[in-house]
């Protein structure tokens, strides 16, 4: 590879590894986001949960699993919480390869660098 291909192919890949890092800022921010939403439907059903009582005014769930069991159960039954828990999944899929192809051109990099030394005898 000649001189000028090598620095045009760095160049190239310094531009996509700083648009591969915005992506990741982008998609950590909106997995802070999707978690907070998530954690405030949980919230929330668990307090109807927990508020519950039986006809003879005992709490309708008397142990930890059980309110847990009911939680989930509920939780799996909201169209909300389940769209933002999928949404969550393909960004939290989508950071991750953005990661590897970070790393993959950062390697690649790291390859052309030490090509350009040795073409001028460093």
């Amino acid at each position: 590879m000649k001189r000028e291909e090598l620095e045009e192919k760095m160049n190239q890949l310094f531009n996509e590894l700083n648009q591969d890092a915005e992506k990741v800022g982008n998609l950590s921010t909106w997995l802070i986001l999707d978690n907070d939403k998530l954690s405030n439907i949980e919230a929330v059903v668990m307090s109807q949960v927990c508020a519950e009582v039986n006809e003879f005014g005992k709490p309708a769930f008397t142990n930890d699993k059980a309110r847990e069991a009911e939680k989930l159960f509920r939780l799996s039954q909201k169209e909300e919480y389940l769209k933002l828990a999928a949404d969550k999944a393909q960004k939290h899929g989508e950071l991750k390869k953005t990661e590897i192809m970070i790393s993959a051109k950062k390697e690649m990099m790291r390859f052309l660098t030490a090509l350009v030394k040795t073409e001028n005898g460093d």
